[in-house]
């Protein structure tokens, strides 16, 4: 059984617990330990952030930057549960973030991060969030 992993990048051996899971590759890890990877991610972010997000997009939910584009502007601009003003921008400090189905993979429509995070935390199950709307409306003056 494989402990011991040379990283590609820094070419040190280390423990297969610091190296990501890599469906694509035989050994089922990613050749660069996570910290290297982390500094290789950082500085595609830095260098060209409109392709990052470009890849970003197209390889976690098969969506084009036009498309991104076109949802962006088809909501307004504003966040599909708060209404709040959301940008495309990449320095935005509320970015539109992409929700979907996490069953289908099917996208939903763009939300603020608040937004989505709240979903993900809650599961995407209405019955929480039914109950917790009981709640507040019980709870809040």
């Amino acid at each position: 059984m494989l402990t011991l992993k040379k990283c590609s990048k820094c070419k040190k051996n280390k423990s297969v617990n610091d190296f990501s899971p890599d469906k694509r590759n035989k050994t089922g890890l990613f050749s660069q330990c996570k910290t290297c990877r982390t500094k290789i991610e950082k500085n595609k972010r830095t260098q060209d952030p409109l392709k990052y997000k470009a890849c970003q997009l197209k390889n976690k939910f098969n969506l084009t930057l036009e498309q991104y584009y076109e949802m962006h502007s088809q909501q307004h601009g504003l966040c599909l549960g708060c209404n709040s003003p959301i940008s495309v921008e990449y320095n935005s400090s509320n970015i539109a973030v992409v929700d979907h189905c996490h069953k289908t993979g099917k996208v939903r429509g763009l939300l603020c991060s608040k937004c989505n995070l709240g979903l993900g935390h809650f599961n995407d199950d209405t019955k929480i969030l039914k109950n917790l709307i009981k709640y507040l409306n019980k709870h809040v003056q």
